[in-house]
């Protein structure tokens, strides 16, 4: 039980209204971004999960800015993994321990979408294990299962940890693909 009164930020122009499980997953983002700025505790994750073009990384930038407006003196850093993996081959390694200890709230994009090495792998191991009971969202076109089978079964199970929460959106359509089927008319 929240012991403050939400607020309902805007979320970019998203339309939560597009397919009930997106409907969770909106609501879920919402009560991520009240209880970072109203300071809950414990911590907790936020895992959104699902198909491409569902609005997942719409939703972790509407967050992003809806939290750098609230509270812009906090450490906010929103990265897509395909950057980091990029930066991590470039020999920057130590931005894996800047990721765990220096962010207060972390938002990860495309977990998974990547060609994982050992290193890589063990680099997202190690920046998973470092931010439980840390503000983090994660992004993936991965559900659970996936994760446990093509990257690692601990990195699943952490999803599950304490408080966290895990949005999975097995049955929305396309959104952007919906989209333009309707402006083209071929509903």
């Amino acid at each position: 039980m929240r012991s403050y009164k939400p607020v309902r930020y805007d979320m970019g122009g998203f339309d939560e209204r597009v397919h009930p499980e997106v409907q969770a997953m909106h609501r879920e983002v919402q009560w991520f971004i009240n209880d970072v700025v109203n300071k809950v505790r414990p911590r907790r994750w936020l895992s959104l999960l699902g198909a491409s073009g569902i609005g997942k990384t719409h939703l972790a930038e509407a967050a992003r800015d809806a939290l750098f407006k609230e509270r812009p003196s906090l450490p906010i850093q929103f990265w897509k993994w395909q950057k980091v993996v990029s930066m991590l081959r470039s020999g920057d390694w130590a931005f894996v321990e800047y990721l765990v200890k220096e962010v207060y709230v972390l938002i990860l994009d495309d977990i998974g979408a990547e060609n994982t090495t050992p290193p890589i792998l063990s680099a997202l191991n190690r920046v998973v294990d470092g931010r439980l009971g840390k503000w983090t969202m994660l992004t993936s076109n991965l559900l659970p299962v996936h994760i446990g089978e093509h990257l690692d079964a601990r990195i699943a199970s952490r999803l599950y940890r304490g408080n966290n929460v895990v949005c999975q959106v097995e049955n929305a359509p396309d959104y952007c693909f919906e989209r333009y089927r309707r402006r083209e008319g071929k509903e």
